[in-house]
């Protein structure tokens, strides 16, 4: 959607940005606008056996077409058989962007791993844990930002 004068908003055209058939999808995607107007989506990936995350890019505020997007070569999880783990949530904060989710690899942790907007798309900080409990749950937990670039995290 582009949002023109007064409340005018236009709804552009549609087009699949990740695919999935009967046996392979992505579920739990968040998006995020980072401060060199690329668009980023992250999504929970699986290839049939195992759970990932994957991250596509486009650097236009109007991607036309799926061929705009392009897949991110960078790797943030272990992939793993329990579809409980591996939900990503982005979040942007003043010039950066941090992309958290729940790793079973670290016993259920929150984790995360940012980037400063002008890095090259794959570059990405290691991983850092957040939490010293087993976050389980799909959606156990959320993410904000304030008026002063502090990061609020939730969960349960």
């Amino acid at each position: 959607m582009t949002k023109g004068t007064g409340s005018t908003w236009t709804l552009g055209s549609a087009h699949i940005v990740f695919d999935g058939n009967t046996t392979v999808g992505h579920a739990y995607s968040s998006i995020a606008l980072d401060s060199a107007n690329r668009l980023w989506i992250a999504t929970r990936y699986f290839d049939g056996t195992n759970y990932r995350i994957a991250l596509k890019t486009a650097d236009t505020l109007t991607p036309t077409s799926s061929s705009d997007w392009t897949l991110s070569s960078a790797t943030f999880v272990t992939p793993t058989t329990n579809n409980n783990f591996n939900i990503p949530k982005f979040l942007h904060f003043g010039s950066n962007l941090a992309l958290f989710y729940n790793n079973e690899g670290n016993g259920g942790q929150i984790s995360w791993r940012t980037r400063a907007d002008s890095d090259a798309v794959d570059s990405w900080s290691s991983e850092a844990e957040l939490t010293n409990l087993n976050i389980s749950s799909n959606s156990a937990f959320s993410v904000a930002v304030d008026a002063n670039d502090l990061l609020h995290l939730l969960y349960n």
